[in-house]
């Protein structure tokens, strides 16, 4: 009995997120250690007051349910009802951290030496010193570090807050905070650790100057201002109403204080993110044929506008009757609707109430619509929140969506046939905490197996998507096994089929399953995390090494590339130096052949000339006849090697430089004879 006390304990602990022990028993005693209505208790409790007192008189006059920091409540008179009731809207938030730490609570088990009966267990005992907390407190793009002391309340907290970023007291709102948000509890009351992390965002007041819970109000931040500008720096003077038609038909009116220059498109994300309405499931009215890129500043909306959306009309759905005396070739066409209650032949059915999924349904989307219009029909309450869509977009949503993000898939599979559907359906997928836990932990399809043609297209689902074994295995069993819950997760790649919750089990028991199936799933989820880590590690070194790898090959490529350009430049030069001196070897004989023999020393009217070569190469010396000209000179001087261009040829008495004169003059008219010394200067 000790063990078992122990677990109700845990699992008590894990549903409703109290963390006082004492609390904790104190209402399990209440209620006979009865985990189902314990929970329930204190679910009605924390809704209805928000307060710490969980007996059972405070929990007989609770009115609302919420679930501590997984959902939130509000309600909005609607002017267009008909009646007085007021409407109340649940939002779901989906927190993989909130997930996982309800998932490690539930692992927490007491130590086995703690009395269980007629004792109250002990807390463990705190210090008596007075701790400082650290809040990072993150209010639109803005972050402040906060500190306070615990025995500071909850008031006191948000008034150092307010002093912060100028939002008040009675308008702040802690979004996924676990602890539950009474003024005046004191922090050390929560059991805080020394660091943490609180999302802040701001509720607008309501005409009759209530605050609205930020569930129903929607203040938008606009990401393309600067991510560093301040909080305050931003003007949200756009407000507008906005009516959401449910599934039954009812205006569900929605506040939003928007910034003047938020687009149409934008908007209807917004919507889509309150009521789950996909975006391209909406029909708006008084947009006045504005585009999604239009803001609202250019849109001709006014401000304090009110606009309507509903879901879009539903796709037609073939049918084939069942029992139909037509052809096999003829088949009937019904639309899906909310409002049209006679679509279906009562001929189609094996019985005579109208069917969650019709008799050969062809559109998967088309038949969960259905399921969620005749659920509330049969049963008085809404249900559990579906995934509508194909299987294979579930999967994808759920197990193929980024790890911080997963979720294991849950797929609901009806018989109207099975004596326990009707119990199951009411007592289970009816329940408020399993209704929250499924909302919050997975992701829910769900099928209708009562006609053949759905349990085939169901079998052929399962084996395309999720794996023979799993299709085999549904297949082979009968009306009397359903309903089922089958609980798909993925490892290394493949779906697997971790546990079936069949329709006999009991609320509680259905509960447990879903915590322990969940609690297998974030195990290998953590050992997925450090293998995808590993793997992404992994792939960097390898990317960075092609990188590299590719660097290295292009530096080899242009050094390559560099030398053979050198090497062409080389053989261009030596091809360039060879005709070269093929040019001054032709222009040396043609020189030679153009100089006459040299005089004799003996002859008449001669003159020796010596000519002083450049860098001490020494001296050449000829006679020539004065009557010669300076360009026989030049010529001998190009039959000894010397080009004429390349040089300076100069006289020394007087100084001239002999290049620079009238080449047909001769030597005698130049005066350079009977002897003479000649300079020659490189250029």
């Amino acid at each position: 009995m000790s063990e078992s006390r122990e677990q109700i304990l845990a699992d008590f602990q894990a549903c409703t997120g109290l963390e006082n022990m004492e609390e904790c028993i104190h209402c399990l005693d209440q209620y006979d250690w009865n985990l189902m209505k314990a929970v329930e208790a204190v679910n009605q409790t924390i809704g209805s007051s928000g307060t710490d007192d969980l007996s059972p008189q405070r929990v007989g006059k609770a009115t609302a349910t919420s679930t501590s920091s997984t959902s939130a409540t509000r309600k909005i008179p609607s002017s267009d009802d008909d009646d007085d009731e007021p409407k109340v809207i649940k939002t779901y938030t989906n927190n993989s951290t909130a997930r996982r730490s309800t998932a490690e609570k539930t692992s927490l088990r007491p130590n086995k030496t703690t009395p269980t009966s007629g004792t109250s267990l002990k807390t463990r005992s705190s210090d008596d010193r007075i701790r400082e907390l650290n809040f990072n407190v993150e209010y639109r793009d803005a972050t402040e570090r906060i500190t306070a002391s615990e025995q500071d309340t909850i008031l006191q907290l948000k008034e150092k807050i307010a002093k912060k970023f100028n939002v008040p007291t009675n308008r702040q709102h802690f979004v996924d905070w676990k602890h539950r948000q009474n003024d005046n509890t004191h922090l050390k009351d929560l059991s805080l650790p020394k660091h943490n992390d609180i999302h802040l965002v701001s509720s607008t007041p309501s005409s009759s100057g209530h605050n609205l819970r930020t569930a129903s109000t929607i203040t938008q931040t606009n990401s393309r201002h600067d991510n560093h500008a301040s909080a305050s720096s931003f003007n949200y003077d756009f407000p507008i109403t906005v009516r959401c038609e449910d599934k039954f038909g009812r205006q569900i009116p929605y506040e939003l204080c928007l910034l003047d220059n938020t687009t149409i498109a934008e908007i209807k994300k917004q919507v889509e993110r309150l009521t789950q309405l996909p975006v391209k499931s909406q029909e708006w009215k008084g947009l006045n044929g504005c585009k999604d890129s239009d803001t609202l500043n250019s849109s001709g909306i006014q401000p304090k506008a009110t606009l309507s959306v509903r879901r879009a009309p539903i796709p037609l759905v073939k049918l084939d009757s069942k029992n139909s005396n037509h052809s096999d070739d003829e088949q009937s066409v019904m639309e899906i609707d909310d409002d049209d209650n006679t679509g279906f032949d009562e001929a189609s059915f094996t019985s005579k109430r109208e069917p969650l999924i019709p008799d050969r349904c062809t559109n998967e989307s088309a038949g969960l619509e259905n399921f969620i219009r005749i659920f509330p029909k049969r049963f008085s309450a809404s249900g559990p929140i579906l995934y509508i869509g194909s299987l294979e977009s579930a999967i994808q949503g759920s197990l193929h969506s980024p790890i911080k993000h997963r979720r294991p898939l849950a797929i609901y599979l009806h018989h109207d046939d099975s004596i326990c559907a009707n119990v199951f359906c009411s007592q289970v997928l009816c329940s408020d905490t399993i209704v929250e836990y499924l909302a919050n932990n997975y992701v829910l399809w769900a099928w209708d197996l009562t006609f053949d043609s759905n349990r085939i297209k169901l079998i052929e689902l399962l084996k395309s998507h999720v794996g023979t074994t799993c299709a085999l295995r549904v297949q082979s069993m009968n009306k009397e096994s359903f309903p089922l819950i089958l609980i798909i997760t993925r490892h290394r790649g493949n779906m697997e089929l971790i546990n079936i919750i069949e329709g006999n089990t009991t609320p509680d028991e259905v509960l447990n399953n879903l915590i322990q199936s969940y609690e297998t799933f974030d195990e290998q989820l953590r050992r997925d995390e450090v293998e995808e880590t590993l793997r992404e590690t992994r792939e960097n070194l390898k990317r960075q090494q092609e990188e590299e790898y590719k660097a290295s090959l292009a530096a080899d490529v242009a050094k390559q590339k560099q030398r053979m350009e050198d090497e062409k430049k080389v053989k261009e030069q030596e091809h360039a130096e060879e005709n070269q001196k093929k040019q001054r070897l032709a222009m040396q004989k043609e020189c030679q052949a153009k100089l006459t023999a040299e005089p004799l020393d003996s002859d008449k009217d001669i003159t020796t000339l010596k000519i002083r070569l450049p860098d001490n190469q020494g001296i050449l010396m000829r006679r020539f006849r004065i009557k010669d000209t300076l360009q026989t000179l030049f010529d001998y001087l190009t039959s000894e090697g010397r080009m004429f261009g390349e040089y300076k040829l100069l006289s020394i008495h007087p100084r001239r430089d002999l290049t620079a004169l009238n080449k047909s003059d001769t030597l005698e008219k130049l005066k350079l004879y009977p002897q003479e010394q000649l300079i020659l200067e490189a250029l």
